[in-house]
């Protein structure tokens, strides 16, 4: 199961009795931050949380799904996520 953007943003909602327009605008404004921080190779740390980063990924072969034409892929940078120690912990231990 998981768990969308507007269920994540009602719990918010519920749990700090902010109004919802409050935690909309919050919500995106920190993702935006979090977008523009990466967008210019910056890592964003959240402690006890974990890393946003960019990585680069290597060009490599790959296959078109349609045809089966051999292709290379160019080198990308992609965003990435490395949890915390802490986060690590509480999902192992089951909170």
């Amino acid at each position: 199961m998981s768990i969308s953007r507007t269920q994540l943003i009602a719990r918010v909602v519920e749990e700090t009795e902010l109004p919802r327009a409050v935690v909309e605008r919050v919500f995106n404004q920190l993702l935006k931050i979090i977008t523009d921080e990466l967008t210019q190779g910056q890592e964003v740390r959240i402690y006890g949380f974990g890393t946003f980063l960019v990585r680069t990924r290597g060009a490599r072969p790959g296959r078109n799904i349609h045809t089966g034409e051999a292709l290379e892929l160019p080198r990308m940078r992609v965003p990435g996520f490395r949890s915390s120690k802490t986060l690590r912990d509480a999902v192992a231990n089951g909170g």
